[in-house]
């Protein structure tokens, strides 16, 4: 009863942030505004992102975790202050890169997690030095942008983040372990909800975007929690199991990046060739395309999930790698799409 009481709060403090950044955010200029390449008419604020990162912290600072969890939000804010500053007069690509790869390097350093497990017997390789960082900082930065690029269309990005942290939680009730530090998870996904409801307009409060500052707390925080939970200490999650929290994230982005290369692009570049453009651009409303992806990525999702704790982790690598070849070779087969 206690967490059900603790979860509401969460969610009020982010709905009241919200209610408070919106009319704020116009005067700074922290809005996106209208262009081709955009749904809406009239500029929308971008503060759905602060309030998210702020009600966290005002919910977990005081509260009991491991040292890698409260570094998380420590570093976690300097990944808010890049995107917010994206947000507001626009970064390089390689700037943001780079941030990110520093902030990734600073947790994973003070925190002392890597990734040094990958749960799978018949691949024997020694993963540690060089290459244990290289895979932390590759899994981080790049699931970081696959939600970042995954927020076109209202509540994918945020409903993509609350259903990792569902199938994260579902993966350790089938494992029948202790579920660790589910207070993180549950405030973490009460403020995502509660964005939600708001960015899909369900709410009477005035409708707001993530940002970059949203979309990247969020992927990074997702990768993150994969990492603590799935490698030592915690060790409470297969790794395989992980990979099964993310499918359609970083299956959308890795088949993006591939179709790019093929075609002679940047990878970098602005376009509309993701998986939610897919649908919108062959007229299906962008709400009906929400709940298609996100239902799809549930369902694939706890597919992995049991098939890895039944049978056994390889069965589930097994798997993956079979449906993301069959998803990929769908999404190849594609004419090329312009910008």
């Amino acid at each position: 009863m206690l967490l059900i009481f603790a979860s509401l709060g969460v969610g009020l403090i982010t709905v009241c942030l919200i209610a408070i950044f919106g009319p704020i955010s116009r005067p700074i200029g922290l809005v996106d505004k209208p262009c081709v390449r955009k749904n809406h008419s009239r500029p929308v604020p971008l503060v759905g992102g602060l309030a998210l990162y702020i009600s966290v912290v005002l919910t977990l600072t005081f509260l009991p975790a491991p040292f890698s969890l409260s570094w998380l939000l420590a570093s976690s804010a300097i990944i808010v202050l890049i995107g917010c500053l994206d947000d507001l007069v626009g970064l390089t690509v390689g700037t943001r890169l780079f941030c990110q790869f520093l902030t990734t390097c600073i947790m994973a350093s003070v925190s002392d997690i890597w990734i040094t497990d990958l749960g799978i017997d018949f691949i024997s390789i020694d993963i540690d030095g060089w290459f244990s960082v290289a895979l932390t900082v590759l899994v981080v930065v790049g699931l970081t942008n696959a939600f970042n690029l995954s927020d076109g269309i209202d509540g994918l990005a945020c409903g993509q983040f609350i259903t990792c942290l569902a199938c994260l939680y579902l993966a350790q009730l089938v494992s029948e372990s202790q579920i660790l530090y589910e207070y993180w998870l549950l405030a973490f996904a009460s403020a995502s909800v509660a964005f939600f409801l708001v960015n899909v307009k369900v709410t009477p409060i005035e409708k707001v975007f993530l940002g970059d500052a949203g979309s990247l707390f969020i992927g990074f925080s997702a990768s993150w929690f994969l990492i603590i939970y799935s490698q030592p200490p915690l060790s409470s999650l297969e790794p395989v199991a992980a990979l099964w929290c993310v499918t359609i994230p970083a299956w959308d982005t890795l088949v993006v990046v591939l179709k790019r290369l093929r075609e002679g692009r940047s990878i970098f570049e602005a376009g509309r060739d993701h998986l939610h453009h897919l649908f919108v651009d062959r007229g299906v409303k962008s709400n009906r395309a929400l709940t298609v992806i996100l239902l799809l990525s549930m369902a694939l999702n706890s597919m992995g999930i049991a098939v890895t704790y039944c049978f056994h982790p390889e069965a589930g690598i097994a798997l993956y790698v079979i449906l993301f070849a069959i998803f990929a070779y769908a999404r190849l087969l594609e004419e090329p799409r312009q910008s």
